[in-house]
């Protein structure tokens, strides 16, 4: 699912702006923010 809705973000985005989008979804920082929330929602 979270696939899925990651390329319906990126799907209508022009190719030039899709680096800019997705290097602060890559920083550790936003993966490990993710991670948590990830957990909190499962327990």
């Amino acid at each position: 699912m979270a696939l899925r809705a990651f390329y319906n973000e990126i799907k209508g985005m022009k190719v030039r702006e899709i680096p800019s989008n997705l290097k602060p979804k890559l920083s550790w920082d936003h993966i490990k923010k993710s991670a948590d929330q990830a957990v909190d929602r499962y327990i």
